[in-house]
């Protein structure tokens, strides 16, 4: 399994990821492909394609902050869910990547439930901040999600650095920036 990142969304195989990312996320939780270029230009965003011997697996979207690194978006393909490919992806990442951060959905519905169930078995440990993450489009509400961090869970002071980078450089290339903040 290896990660290959795009820096173009006129890169070879681009299309896949894009068709993932479509597919994979609700409206108001992704930006749209023009915040999507922009967001490729910021040296702190990677966008990964996931890839091993058999063709593409997913996609990985990162941010890189002072404090470790901010998985953004994470999908596996339809045809290659229920192989281990996520858990394995993630294990490959968190080799390279010690400190690492992501949201999930409140774990309220059963899938959200077996969604942070699989994380924590991956060493992800929920933090107690309440997090309110804006919408990425104009029309659509803010919406709590829980923030899982690796190896531990966040501190008010680990959360206060996530956030702020979270909310002046992550949530820039978004229909609802507000570059007055």
């Amino acid at each position: 399994m290896f990660f290959k990142e795009y820096h173009s969304t006129e890169d070879p195989e681009w299309s896949l990821l894009w068709d993932l990312y479509c597919k994979s996320f609700p409206a108001h939780e992704k930006r749209s492909l023009d915040d999507h270029r922009k967001a490729m230009d910021d040296p702190a965003f990677t966008c990964t394609g996931i890839w091993d011997e058999d063709g593409f697996v997913g996609l990985l979207f990162y941010w890189t902050y002072t404090d470790g690194h901010y998985i953004e978006f994470f999908a596996i393909s339809e045809t290659r869910r229920g192989m281990q490919c996520g858990s394995r992806c993630l294990q490959a990442f968190l080799e390279k990547h010690p400190v690492v951060i992501l949201e999930i959905e409140m774990p309220v519905t059963n899938i959200a439930r077996r969604r942070k169930r699989f994380y924590e078995r991956l060493g992800f440990v929920a933090s107690h901040q309440e997090h309110l993450h804006p919408a990425y489009t104009k029309d659509a509400a803010p919406y709590h999600l829980m923030i899982l961090r690796y190896p531990k869970a966040c501190s008010d002071a680990q959360y206060g650095t996530f956030y702020n980078f979270f909310s002046t450089r992550v949530m820039r290339y978004s229909e609802k920036f507000d570059s007055t903040l």
